[in-house]
């Protein structure tokens, strides 16, 4: 057993020698001894560049002819070459990503701007940290402009007046082979959205949100627009389209609450982002027009927040819930003084007063048992007698089924 170890000793010990007598005769790769002496002096060049592909596509011959047949115009032919080229799935990623790039460039230059728009997006999909990623989205948002200029005229000649009706964006039917069949704005909003998430960094992407928002805006879907210059103040912030974005997800927000009947989450963004517009973005107050158009739009959301709560104390003294209603028409005088709904909050609160005072006198005339009785059933909305007279409620009290977030 000793032997057997010794033996086992001697191996391990004449292998390391060897091992440090190939590191000193140079055996070692230059690669592997860089990590033991330092930065190398001619670092490897990566498998990646040009001068080191070895693509079937580039080593035959094939990407250069593609190459000259795309100099000369003859896109047709060269598309088709720039297909195969990217299909080949023995090429590298580099040589796959030019020849997508090439085969969109090769339908956008023949008019077919549908099928290079398809292509474009592909190349992005798939290589999205790509060298021709810049130019794809460069491409990609052109060909959303050019998609977008039947929705351009009809806005400016509604402007100018010199139309009040025209056929729906999504009822339009193409039969050119440069624009999508049906629907081409949503094809080109779509088209701006990849922009964006493509190149987030990119000198395209603010104005690619904003061109999105501003259709979504004319079309009157609020929702969409404000998710748009929402998204280009949250990412762009040093963006000149930012104090225009902001104003305009304003007016979204407020417009988007869809009436005091709704949830007023909306309408609390407005009131916040309209605080932080006179901070962030001066340049919406430096003169008169700018800052009485600031205080419009903090009236109007002040007005629509002031008729929810109105709307809401109105639905407890409709349903007989008379303190849940005295203590919101209170609320509103304290939240929006000097406006015509405090006056009109102070009115309704001088009406109920008659009816409060005899709630409390029916609760005095029954006794100690039959008054808790009578606000146990109220809370959880249990209702023994329909002649029974209403009855007074905490000014925290909500209505039976309804719960605190209405």
């Amino acid at each position: 057993m000793r032997q057997r170890t010794a033996s086992i000793a001697r191996t391990i010990a004449l292998l390391g020698a060897a091992a440090l007598a190939s590191a000193n005769a140079g055996c070692m790769s230059g690669e592997l001894r860089n990590w033991f002496t330092g930065s190398p002096k001619n670092p490897p060049v990566p498998r990646g560049y040009s001068d080191q592909d070895t693509s079937p596509s580039k080593t035959n011959g094939e990407l250069a002819e593609a190459h000259e047949l795309f100099r000369q115009q003859e896109y047709s032919k060269a598309g088709d070459r720039f297909r195969r080229i990217s299909e080949n799935k023995a090429n590298s990623a580099a040589v796959a990503e030019e020849g997508l790039y090439y085969e969109a460039e090769c339908m956008r230059l023949r008019g077919k701007l549908t099928a290079a728009e398809s292509i474009y997006k592909k190349q992005l999909h798939e290589f999205a940290s790509g060298a021709y990623k810049q130019q794809g989205c460069q491409r990609l948002y052109d060909i959303a402009v050019e998609w977008l200029k039947e929705t351009d005229r009809e806005m400016t000649d509604l402007k100018e007046g010199k139309g009040t009706w025209f056929i729906p964006a999504s009822l339009r039917i193409n039969l050119d082979s440069s624009k999508p069949t049906f629907d081409a704005e949503t094809r080109a909003v779509q088209a701006l959205e990849v922009v964006h998430y493509s190149d987030i960094t990119g000198p395209l992407a603010d104005k690619a949100l904003f061109l999105a928002g501003y259709v979504k805006f004319y079309r009157e879907d609020y929702h969409e627009a404000d998710h748009f210059f929402t998204a280009l103040m949250q990412y762009h912030k040093d963006s000149k389209l930012a104090p225009q974005a902001c104003e305009l997800a304003i007016v979204c927000k407020t417009l988007a609450a869809s009436g005091s009947e709704y949830d007023g989450r909306k309408l609390a963004e407005a009131r916040q982002m309209i605080d932080m517009a006179m901070k962030s973005y001066p340049e919406l107050m430096k003169d008169e027009a700018g800052r009485k158009k600031m205080m419009d739009h903090l009236y109007a959301v002040t007005a629509a927040q002031a008729e929810k709560d109105m709307n809401r104390a109105a639905y407890y003294e409709r349903t007989k819930h008379f303190g849940s209603a005295y203590y919101m028409y209170q609320l509103v005088q304290r939240r929006f003084p000097n406006t015509i709904y405090a006056t009109q909050a102070t009115e309704r609160i001088e009406k109920l007063k008659p009816e409060m005072d005899k709630a409390k006198n029916a609760e005095s005339e029954v006794g100690w048992f039959d008054g808790v009785h009578r606000r146990w059933n109220k809370i959880w909305g249990i209702d023994e007698t329909k002649d029974a007279g209403p009855a007074g409620a905490s000014p925290q009290a909500l209505p039976a089924g309804i719960g605190p977030g209405r």
